[in-house]
């Protein structure tokens, strides 16, 4: 293709058959969109910060704020905050919407939509469409629950800042080579890194002189089993001896007495080593119609006493670990070889994953 440049004014070569004017240098909308996305990125403009931002209306509905946009090219502005409708809410599953801004070719316009996503016990948002017909950015995700008759905040997630599906306006360039620069930082650090290891070693060594290494050797020790979490009531007990050791010595006596209160308290709670248990939080296990639902699980080896911490496994996958944090889950309390869970947010539609950690 020869080289195509722009933009000039044009002059009239010449009249068409149907007595419209030709021009030497006419160019299509399409050449302008081309030369705009080789310069601009695609997504909203940051400025201001709630430029097309997606906000709850009345009942069913979201209301997109003013803002500009750049869809492959082509630009889209809005001064006045604009209204969409989210159709009702499905009777048996939970869906999720998009609220969308896209370039709409066949009727070259830019537009903002919803796409209703497929109901479903584990929804999720529909596709958007690049290139063809339409290029589409997602401005929101907007969550609708079973029976859900009006839209909350709550209930939208706004993804303007995600650059895979929006994004913000940038120019296209948007990182250029610092390896030279990186290469002269790293430099800087391991120089810094050594000579700091250097200057650690003499204070340890100069320690070592002051306290005998017998008490610096015994605390070493404690701190190694208390990292490995191996600590158990006579390891904290030797190590507050070797702290009233260092108080009878040169040590600062009130730093010293913080430090054998910490090692107290270790004794006094949860100084002994835990039992970790892994259990799975069923989806049909949980009850309730309104929040919060609840659901008991059992775990061999709790007590009504037994002080317990809970967690998510880390061989959960991703929709088990969404579906974790939608839930809002907190402890609901124990009884014997069992714990009661309570969800605030949404209830889960999928199996967790759990690690119970049990002192007894």
């Amino acid at each position: 293709m020869a080289l195509r440049y722009g933009f000039f004014d044009s002059e009239i070569t010449g009249y068409n058959d149907e007595g419209m004017p030709e021009f030497d240098r006419a160019e299509s909308s399409d050449f302008l969109a081309d030369f705009i996305s080789s310069i601009v990125r695609s997504g909203v403009l940051a400025v201001p910060g709630d430029g097309f931002q997606v906000m709850a209306g009345e009942g069913m509905t979201v209301q997109i704020r003013p803002g500009f946009g750049v869809i492959a090219g082509r630009f889209a502005r809005d001064d006045e905050t604009s209204t969409v409708v989210i159709s009702a809410a499905d009777s048996q599953n939970m869906r999720i919407d998009r609220v969308i801004l896209r370039a709409n070719y066949p009727e070259r316009l830019c537009e903002i939509i919803v796409r209703a996503g497929a109901p479903a016990a584990n929804p999720q948002p529909p596709e958007l469409q690049s290139g063809g017909d339409y290029d589409e950015l997602c401005l929101a995700e907007v969550s609708v629950r079973v029976g859900q008759t009006s839209i909350s905040q709550s209930d939208i997630v706004d993804t303007r800042a995600d650059t895979s599906i929006c994004g913000w306006v940038t120019q296209a360039i948007q990182q250029v080579d610092t390896s030279t620069l990186f290469m002269q930082w790293q430099d800087a650090y391991q120089r810094f890194y050594d000579a700091s290891g250097v200057e650690f070693t003499a204070w340890l060594d100069g320690l070592k002189e002051e306290l005998g290494d017998s008490v610096v050797g015994t605390l070493t020790g404690a701190i190694a089993e208390l990292q490995s979490s191996k600590t158990d009531k006579t390891v904290s007990a030797t190590m507050a001896d070797a702290i009233a050791e260092l108080q009878s010595g040169k040590a600062d006596k009130t730093t010293v007495a913080a430090l054998s209160q910490t090692v107290l308290g270790i004794n006094t709670t949860k100084g002994d080593k835990a039992s970790v248990k892994q259990a799975t939080v069923p989806a049909s296990g949980w009850l309730g119609d309104i929040v919060p639902y609840q659901c008991t699980v059992q775990i061999p080896g709790v007590t009504a006493a037994s002080i317990i911490e809970l967690g998510i496994s880390s061989a959960a996958t991703k929709d088990q670990a969404r579906a974790w944090l939608d839930a809002q889950i907190v402890d609901g309390g124990q009884g014997e070889n069992s714990i009661t869970l309570k969800a605030f947010g949404w209830k889960p539609a999928a199996d967790i994953p759990i690690n119970v950690a049990i002192w007894n």
